[in-house]
């Protein structure tokens, strides 16, 4: 019985994954694409484009049907892992990335330590408030980050949320980079400036 049961699963196995479609990740001229070309072929287009060219991936099928000078097939790993000119296909080499280009998690008194100084140095766009304690007594901060020049009570508020739980410390890293995007280019970045002034 074991043996038959065996026999089925492996048969089951094969059927599930013939029955799944394989694709091939490739480039193609991007006046390719319309919405026919999508219906007719299940193309997925990629982040990956140039003015000339798309990327994304194509059921193998498609790929071999469609096959011509113009569609590359390329490898979707090698591809993700190393940086390629779109346009020519060459490995761009990488740039030497500097060991310290994150510093280290903020601990407790570090993050508070730099929301009070983000509040003390932008008064203008920062208010610090605390909205609580946790159960060891920790504040937990709150900063409403608004330049108040779009005096609309109808304006869109967003809430950004992090540590949520306390094993899941990237959360205020983030946001703490947000915040010092937000807040640096406020006035020399046009689209942050415009979220702050609309928020």
């Amino acid at each position: 019985m074991n043996r038959i049961l065996a026999v089925l699963s492996a048969l089951l196995l094969q059927a599930v994954a013939l029955a799944i479609p394989q694709y091939d990740y490739v480039r193609l001229p991007a006046s390719m694409i319309d919405a026919q070309f999508v219906k007719e072929t299940g193309f997925i287009r990629d982040h990956g484009h140039s003015e000339k060219y798309a990327f994304g991936y194509l059921v193998k099928e498609k790929t071999a049907q469609l096959r011509s000078n113009e569609i590359t097939v390329l490898n979707a790993w090698d591809w993700a892992s190393n940086e390629y000119d779109p346009n020519t296909l060459e490995l761009i080499p990488a740039q030497e990335t500097p060991v310290d280009m994150f510093e280290a998690f903020h601990t407790y008194d570090t993050l508070t330590a730099e929301v009070n100084e983000l509040a003390k140095k932008y008064p203008n766009l920062v208010k610090l408030e605390s909205v609580g304690k946790t159960v060891q007594g920790r504040e937990m901060w709150l900063l409403r980050v608004t330049s108040n020049k779009v005096a609309d009570p109808n304006k869109p508020k967003l809430l950004y949320a992090s540590s949520m739980h306390g094993d899941e410390v990237t959360g205020k890293e983030m946001l703490i980079y947000l915040l010092r995007d937000l807040l640096s280019q406020y006035g020399t970045d046009a689209r942050l400036t415009a979220l702050v002034d609309n928020a």
